[in-house]
Order: structure tokens, then sequence, then C-alpha cells
């Protein structure tokens, strides 16, 4: 996809009312189902006068409830925006009132009204903040390799100047019957003028992604009492 020209598309809608109504009943489920969230490398320092593209591996159906905490923490007032399946919007429309951004995957006409929309958002918003998972489908973070749709290469186009920040996603039951969250932050991306080719950004989410297996595969049910040893981690709360 390429940034478009032309008429211009409506902005996405946010609305807080929306997001606090969701969130009051999600929140407590999620402390539920979820045992604890072990995050590395988070960046201290972004800036916020650009938009922030939160870019990572998906692999579960937390990653874009993860993501909403990502932007709590590193850009809290902030709106965010998710681009995600029109299938699943329309299953649940509720995601449409809290950021959500359609988009049916194979249609160049559904792809033109999702770049026009992100053009709208960057003139309206600038430091809005934006999450994509690039495999578009669901896949295993065990899996040799990532493989991006190409889309994400216009979205990159229709946001400059932009921060991608790579995430890697992992959950593993390593202690109780709930899962741990893993999200390992590869270094922030600052796309102005170059823009990378896809293989770069598989690699940025690919690095830490392969770093956090290795820390799965040496300390096994042992990583959640490890992990506040090295320097830049956290653990917080489900």
């Amino acid at each position: 996809m390429e940034k478009t020209k032309g008429r211009s598309a409506p902005a996405p809608r946010f609305s807080r009312f929306w997001l606090a109504g969701f969130e009051t009943f999600f929140l407590p489920l999620r402390k539920i189902l979820l045992r604890k969230i072990l995050v590395a490398n988070r960046p201290q320092v972004l800036n916020a006068e650009w938009p922030l593209l939160l870019v990572g591996n998906h692999a579960s159906n937390w990653d874009g409830f993860l993501f909403r905490e990502v932007q709590r923490r590193i850009r809290p007032g902030a709106a965010i925006y998710s681009i995600m399946l029109e299938r699943v919007l329309r299953e649940k429309p509720i995601f449409r009132k809290i950021g959500g951004l359609g988009v049916e995957t194979g249609n160049a006409a559904s792809g033109v009204r999702l770049l026009r929309r992100l053009s709208a958002l960057r003139a309206r918003e600038p430091g809005a903040v934006i999450s994509l998972f690039p495999e578009g489908k669901l896949v295993s973070p065990w899996r040799a390799g990532l493989r991006f749709e190409s889309g994400i290469l216009g979205v990159l186009r229709a946001l400059a100047p932009v921060t991608v920040l790579p995430i890697a996603l992992n959950y593993e039951h390593l202690l109780g019957l709930t899962p741990t969250a893993i999200l390992n932050f590869g270094s922030p991306w600052v796309v102005e003028r170059g823009f990378p080719t896809l293989g770069d950004l598989q690699a940025a989410v690919q690095r830490p992604l392969r770093e956090t297996q290795a820390w799965i595969l040496e300390y096994g049910e042992e990583l959640e009492r490890n992990w506040l040893f090295p320097a830049g981690r956290e653990i917080w709360k489900a």
C-alpha cells in the first residue's frame, strides 16, 4: 500500500467514555485469567510529538489489551487506535467505539481507506498511539520466523514521521493455573525519511522474541522468581 493522495477520509473515533465502560468489566476479568505481566527493556523517553506505532507478533487474543497497558504506561494521556480485521469489528462493534480501525485483507480499496484514515488521524492527533500486528492472524511465537503482511509499509508512510516500537509477546504457564504474559521491548525505530524494509521490521520484533524464548528455555518455571535481577525489568500486575 502506498501513501495516499486525493480526497480525505474521516479520522477514526476514540471514545474515552466507552473505553472506561469496557474496562470496568474487562480489567477484573483480566486479573482472574492472567497471572502477571513480565516486562523487559521498556523505553523511558519517546518523542511525544510524533505518533507511536506499537508493532508486535500476534501470539494471543490478549495482545491488543496488553498494548493498551503499554500505552497507559508509556503515553498515558494519548488515545490508542488498533488496526484490526473488519470482520472482527463487525462481530464486536464496541471495538470501533474505542479506536478500532478495520481493514479487509486482500481488498485494495479497504487498504486505501485505512491509509486515508491514518493520514487524517496523523493530522488531528500527532501524538496518538496506534497498535498493529502485521502477521494478520494468530501464530505461535515459537514458529521459526515472522511473516509480516506488506501493508505495514503503507501504514508507516501514512503516519511518518513516526516512532515504531517493536514488542515481542509470549505467554507461558510458569506457576499457577493461569498464564503469565511476557513483553520484551525492542529498540525504538524513528521513521522520518528513509523507510525500513519488511525484513527490517520482522527482524526488529524477531530479536526480542528470540531473546525471550532463550530466557524461558534457561529458567523454565523459575523465570518469574529470577525476573527482577537484571536491570531494566519490571513486573506489572495483571
